[in-house]
This record gives structure tokens, sequence and C-alpha cells, in this order.
């Protein structure tokens, strides 16, 4: 056995499809009126650079004269649910019973359906959460206590007869420690016994 390199095949790259032009609408018309559409595959090789499937589809979707074209009602929505519960998305068979409703056509009116459903679902939903007592139950903000502005008690050293003020600050709550509290007055800085009284001799 030779060793010879293998080689991989390489599929060409997909060209993009392009989408019908005016002039080869008016020639598919023209094609499927002269020759019928019963055989794709001689009408395709009038066109260029189209298969049998998009000449077929691109008419029996969009050109064909007995296509209904108008608004859908809400009858016809009404069927369309009903041969979906039966068929499933089998489209060629729900269009059967639609008066000249194309595939594509219900289809995308399909789609429409589920997300206008789904939608309202939702809105549903949100009104009902909305409307339940819990929706608003927000607990009431405590107010903040009421300061106390320190208050001032003398008392007299005997020996020296001197009198002194003694700043008592208001005790603050421990449930509202965690809420930030109005700036409070300045402290006052008292002078020291030592201060007063230099001579003072402590036993």
């Amino acid at each position: 056995m030779s060793n010879s390199p293998q080689t991989t095949m390489v599929k060409p790259p997909r060209k993009p499809r392009q989408p019908f032009t005016q002039k080869e609408d008016e020639k598919l018309k023209q094609l499927v009126e002269s020759l019928g559409d019963a055989d794709w595959t001689i009408i395709a090789r009038c066109m260029e650079n189209r298969t049998p499937r998009q000449c077929r589809d691109r008419y029996k979707e969009y050109l064909m004269p007995s296509l209904n074209t108008s608004d859908w009602t809400p009858e016809e929505d009404n069927i369309l649910r009903q041969k979906i519960k039966e068929y499933g998305k089998k489209w060629a068979i729900v269009c059967i019973s639609l008066n000249g409703r194309s595939e594509t056509s219900a289809k995308n009116r399909w789609r429409l359906l589920e997300r206008r459903e789904s939608n309202m679902k939702n809105e549903a939903k949100i009104a009902e959460a909305c409307s339940s007592p819990d929706c608003y139950d927000i607990p009431p903000v405590q107010p903040y206590p009421q300061m106390i502005e320190p208050m001032y008690v003398p008392y007299f050293i005997p020996q020296e007869n001197v009198r002194f003020e003694k700043m008592i600050q208001p005790v603050i709550p421990t449930s509202f420690v965690r809420d930030p509290l109005p700036p409070q007055p300045p402290r006052v800085k008292f002078p020291s016994l030592l201060d007063i009284c230099p001579n003072l001799v402590c036993f």
C-alpha cells in the first residue's frame, strides 16, 4: 500500500439566496400560464439561477391568483387554532380548511397569535401580583427619637465651696443605632479640679 496523502473534500461556500425581482415574478407567471404547474423542473430551466422548488414556492406562496391576501378574521383564527390542535403544525393539511391561505401566511399568523397569548399571560400575572395585599406591604418608617438637650447637674465641693456643672448626655435607644442621627450639639470642655483649685490636696 502506498502512503499517498489523503485529500479532504471541501464544500463550496453556499451562495446567499437572492430575492425574486419583479421581472422574475412576471416571467414566472407567464411560464405557469403557458406550461401549467405540473412540472416545475421545466419551468426552472427557463428561469436563470432558480431551482424547481424556489419557483414552486414563489408561485404558490405569493403569485398564485387564488391566494387570499386580505386581513385575517377572528373566524379564521379559530379555525387555525382548531386545526393545529388536530393535526399539529402540518401546514399543508391546515391550509386546506383555510380559504386561499398559503402555508407561509398560516405559519406567520400562528406565530403572531402565540406571541399575543404569551404577552396576555404575562400581563395577567403582573396584574394579579400587583392586586395582592402583599404587593404594597411596606413597613412604616420609624421616626427618629426626639433628641433631648444635655442636662447640667450642679454639685459643690464642700472644702472649697466651688460650684461645678456635670453634663449628662441623653441615652439613645439601640433600635435606632442603624439609622443616621441628626447632628448633636458640640461638647463643652469643662475645666478640671486642678485647673480651678491648684492647691487641692488629694488623700
